[in-house]
């Protein structure tokens, strides 16, 4: 696109020097003015040709110059002895969103990381299955995700791993039991 953006801008630039020359030249006399607009007026079609070329070529200065919109995806960067690493959030979320293949209570796990001055937060959207002790279930993968990305990453300023349950599945033979009339884990009928 850079070169399309000069050779248009030289072209317009050689266009509007030469159309200032003769409009000066023109403008030396009322004799000189009106001849020349005796020929832009006799010239219709070649005057509309070339105030045509001169837009056309406005245009491809300027859409050459535009820049393409770029996602500006948050990274976190941190020291080691080698020199500074950076890693998008993106990414720890990938590593993070594992954790819920390691727990066989999790049906489905979403992550999000943010950056938070010199720290990130960690947030975990999950589907668990019914019967699941929750609130151990939470503080275990909190433990989890912190050690994950500590050994992952050697990041250690985690302010915080938010856990939110969005869904409690029952089980298939839970919701049998409740469709049959009874409750889930009750023993069967003699």
């Amino acid at each position: 696109m850079k070169p399309l953006r000069i050779l248009s801008g030289v072209l317009l630039f050689l266009f509007l020097v030469a159309a200032g020359a003769a409009v000066i030249a023109a403008a030396r006399s009322p004799e000189d003015w009106r001849q020349a607009m005796d020929l832009v007026r006799s010239e219709r079609w070649l005057a509309l040709g070339a105030a045509a070329a001169v837009l056309c070529a406005l245009a491809v200065y300027l859409l050459a110059g535009l820049k393409p919109r770029r996602y500006s995806e948050p990274f976190i960067t941190f020291e080691n002895d080698s020199g500074s690493v950076s890693v998008s959030t993106r990414a720890i979320g990938e590593v993070v969103s594992r954790v819920g293949d390691e727990f066989a209570a999790v049906l489905g796990l979403d992550s999000a990381v943010r950056p938070a001055g010199g720290s990130i937060e960690v947030s975990l959207d999950v589907r668990v299955r019914g019967g699941t002790q929750i609130p151990e279930l939470c503080r275990m993968m909190q433990d989890r995700v912190r050690e994950i990305i500590r050994e992952n990453l050697g990041l250690t300023e985690i302010r915080g791993v938010k856990v939110t349950v969005r869904e409690i599945v029952a089980s298939a033979r839970g919701v049998a039991e409740e469709g049959a009339g009874r409750r889930p884990g009750a023993a069967e009928p003699a």
